[in-house]
């Protein structure tokens, strides 16, 4: 690819990426690990803070911590450290230029782009093992076996689905590079033994995969649902007519490709008890470079596919709310997508509470009561206020019998943490598409 063209086509890849960044505002796994993510890096050192957080490992914490370091609202900050990873995609694809612009203006890779989750990290972590794998199938070297081994232990540094790569690499090399491969993997679980030599590292994260003796039962009911959702998200990792490209004689010409995209897509729907659509994202590289490779010397149908898929990506970024409500005939991704849009979970309302109090901060020292939850509301006060010397944030459970400083509480909805007689509404901030709201009370 040209210089010039390489370069307008990152700009716009970028740009897609980082305006009107907070249009969809912070969700609620976004308000848990910003919070930790802060707490991590005062409390690091402390042998009861944990390097592990739902599945996620050391490397989501840090980041999202040292990204709040900047002079930045906090979530613009901890989002841009997520577009920099969906970056490392981007430079793993240089050399195809129809790839490139399937990739940037791919819907499900995009919004979850705009987010500050550890999944775009997996992402590009198993694109790039993906490219090290190509390049062993070719020559295997030590130098890029140890490489692999790197980038798939970063990835597990983010999360655990990183691993997923590996058995994607022992089918591309095959038999004849097994010594590159073992030198991978034991150079990949010697980085991984570091963080798990921490001696409160929860290791048990069964709730959201399926225990072998739950897989022996055959959840049939449970893996049907899960391919419904992946073929629902097919439609939305590009334009949707673009599916028209895969009836064709070639379509299974490029088997190292199929390999990557299946090997997540087929793991997940066998073994995800809980299946988010997030999880779907890291075979969405592999997904662009098959169709590219399909739409090869088909100039107006690939220009109307980029066309369709870019002007679905702006409607998201734009309109959230409208992207969500049209989703009528996905009805699986439109559950999912819910989670990110609707109800307590949502972000509407979260930054208006928090700049509200900020104001009545202004005047004197106030204290923040919160309930003793995670999530939204009460992790993003901590993201939002944690900066503020003149407010203070604590759990309900710190409520003296009579506040001496002006306190206020904020709510998840209705949920007033057994406070409701001692209240007084002083204002709610209600979520657009439901009855939720965050409300912010006066303790008397």
């Amino acid at each position: 690819m040209r210089a010039r063209t390489f370069s307008i086509t990152i700009l716009f890849f970028i740009l897609l990426r980082v305006v009107f960044l907070t249009s969809l505002p912070i969700v609620t796994d976004e308000a848990i690990y910003m919070h930790w993510g802060s707490k991590f890096l005062t409390t690091w050192d402390d042998p009861q803070m944990p390097l592990s957080l739902q599945g996620k490992q050391a490397a989501t914490l840090l980041t999202l911590g040292i990204s709040q370091l900047a002079p930045l609202d906090p979530l613009v900050a901890a989002r841009l450290s997520t577009v920099l990873f969906s970056l490392l995609v981007f430079l793993a694809f240089q050399s195809n230029s129809l790839a490139l612009l399937l990739l940037a203006t791919s819907p499900l890779f995009l919004f979850f782009n705009r987010l500050a989750i550890p999944d775009t990290a997996v992402a590009a972590s198993y694109t790039l093992a993906m490219v090290l794998a190509f390049k062993l199938q070719k020559k295997p070297t030590v130098l890029h076996s140890l490489l692999l081994g790197l980038t798939v232990a970063v990835g597990w540094w983010f999360k655990s689905t990183a691993l997923l790569a590996l058995p994607a690499i022992f089918f591309t090399v095959g038999i004849r590079g097994i010594l590159p491969i073992l030198i991978a993997l034991l150079f990949s679980i010697g980085l991984i033994q570091i963080p798990l030599l921490h001696r409160v590292v929860p290791l048990s994260q069964t709730e959201h995969v399926f225990t072998i003796a739950q897989l022996l039962a055959f959840p049939w009911t449970f893996w049907l649902n899960n391919v419904v959702m992946v073929l629902e998200a097919i439609l939305i990792m590009s334009s949707p007519i673009a599916l028209l490209a895969f009836f064709q004689n070639k379509i299974f010409k490029q088997k190292t490709l199929w390999i990557w995209f299946l090997t997540p897509v087929v793991s997940e729907i066998v073994l995800a008890k809980i299946f988010n659509l997030r999880y779907l994202i890291m075979a969405v590289p592999a997904f662009c470079l098959l169709l590219a490779f399909l739409l090869e010397r088909k100039r107006i149908f690939s220009g109307i596919v980029v066309t369709t898929s870019l002007f679905l990506s702006v409607f998201m970024v734009v309109n959230p709310i409208g992207f969500y409500t049209s989703l009528t005939l996905l009805s699986s991704v439109k559950q999912d997508i819910s989670q990110y849009v609707t109800g307590w979970a949502s972000g509407w309302g979260v930054k208006e509470t928090a700049e509200f109090l900020q104001n009545e901060a202004k005047s004197g020292p106030i204290t923040v009561f919160v309930r003793l939850d995670s999530g939204n509301p009460e992790s993003a006060m901590y993201v939002y206020l944690r900066n503020n010397k003149n407010i203070r944030i604590l759990p309900i459970t710190y409520l003296p019998s009579v506040p001496t400083i002006s306190s206020y509480f904020v709510s998840r909805g209705t949920q007033y943490a057994d406070l409701g007689d001692r209240l007084e509404e002083v204002i709610r901030f209600p979520k657009p598409l439901d009855n939720e709201f965050v409300g912010i009370y006066r303790i008397n």
